[in-house]
């Protein structure tokens, strides 16, 4: 079949799996039925000028030598970040609240093999790779693997979700192309005298990371990172930029390999050398946490990729990794990552005062998107966690 988006509204039929047209059919029991998108094309990054202005006018704010002249061109970047936020369409919160109940209750359910509509087993399970609300189609979004992305594999899917969540629920189905990638690599990086977030480490029997934003947990002093790059390795040694410069040692992690219901990719790294309130490549450092909202500019800085800028597309998303492992309640952005930048700082983007945002974690291979974990989830795993702001 040619690949090509197909767009149409269907209603699914009360006894057989034949979908038609709303307009073709009455609503029997005062039923509603909600909307379904089918886009069996792999989706494209696509350039973002007013975020090529941003960045422009980011340059030339650091560049500036005096604070007037700095200010004047903050004030330019809130007047286009401002222009932007008028332009979005409104997300009414509650629906939101109740779409990301959702996300959960259809990324359990296709955990625990409940969404077959036959009795024929695995067969009918979802080959999802991300489920989110997509305030932008103000819909439930659901990526289905590339390998089974041809519309008619969409529309059984969308019946089987019907099943599951009601008839009501508004449906974005799409080409997701593959499973999510977790970043490690090969490449190097130097020793630093006093470590900051956004450089390169390792943790024994591990690949290349990046380290996160500083913390103390339990009375111990460090930084946060990906759970993935220190999966089993409690106690165990980390190093940086090298695991041949040991500078302290894995105290938690929480990433749980082939979890069906991963909700915090994280680890705390206890630092035997001293850590800075720094983020490599960043200027203005944060001093507060905070939340993004769908559309909002952020950014990280990874060991690989350096600062690397984005808008947030999905503020809480499940999505399938290439280990099994299902991540749930990241946030999406469309900023570049890849291989060794798992652990890297998220922040707000074009801020004179930043918040510290997460922690960056996974790539889809197309690299148009980069999930990270939210700081809060740190915060509810890791009691009594303090950001060394």
């Amino acid at each position: 079949m040619t690949t090509r988006n197909v767009k149409v509204t269907l209603m699914l039929a009360v006894v057989a799996t034949l979908f038609v047209p709303i307009s073709a059919m009455a609503i029997n029991d005062n039923q509603s039925i909600g909307k379904t998108v089918f886009k069996t094309e792999i989706p494209q990054k696509v350039a973002d000028k007013t975020l090529e202005k941003l960045q422009q006018l980011e340059e030339q704010r650091d560049q500036a030598t005096s604070d007037a002249e700095k200010n004047q061109i903050q004030n330019q970047m809130d007047k286009i970040m401002q222009q932007a936020r008028e332009q979005r369409k409104a997300i009414d919160p509650q629906r939101k609240a109740e779409y990301e109940l959702k996300v959960d209750l259809l990324t359990d359910a296709i955990a625990q093999e409940r969404l077959n509509i036959s009795s024929t087993g695995k067969e009918n399970v979802i080959p999802w790779t991300m489920i989110s609300y997509d305030g932008n189609e103000d819909a439930l979004a659901v990526g289905i693997h590339q390998d089974y992305a041809a519309l008619e594999n969409m529309q059984k899917y969308a019946q089987m979700i019907r099943a599951l969540l009601g008839s009501d629920v508004d449906l974005v189905v799409y080409n997701g192309a593959d499973y999510w990638n977790l970043g490690t690599c090969t490449s190097r990086t130097s020793d630093c005298t006093s470590i900051e977030a956004g450089v390169q480490m390792q943790v024994i029997n591990h690949g290349f990371c990046t380290t996160g934003f500083k913390a103390t947990f339990n009375s111990k002093s460090g930084f946060v990172t990906a759970g993935h790059c220190a999966d089993n390795e409690t106690g165990n040694n980390v190093g940086q930029a090298t695991i041949s410069n040991v500078i302290g040692k894995v105290t938690k992690e929480t990433y749980n390999k082939g979890s069906s219901f991963e909700t915090c990719d994280c680890a705390f790294i206890e630092s035997t050398t001293s850590v800075d309130a720094k983020i490599f490549g960043v200027s203005i450092y944060p001093d507060h946490t905070g939340t993004a909202q769908q559309n909002d500019w952020v950014k990280m800085s990874g060991k690989k990729n350096g600062v690397q800028t984005g808008t947030v597309d999905f503020t809480s998303a499940s999505i399938t990794v290439k280990d099994g492992t299902t991540l749930v309640q990241v946030v999406i952005a469309t900023y570049f990552s890849e291989d060794g930048d798992s652990g890297a700082p998220t922040l707000e983007a074009f801020s004179a005062d930043p918040a510290f945002l997460g922690t960056n974690v996974a790539f889809n291979d197309a690299h148009t998107q980069s999930a990270y974990v939210k700081y809060s989830k740190f915060e509810s795993h890791f009691a009594g966690i303090v950001w060394g702001f």
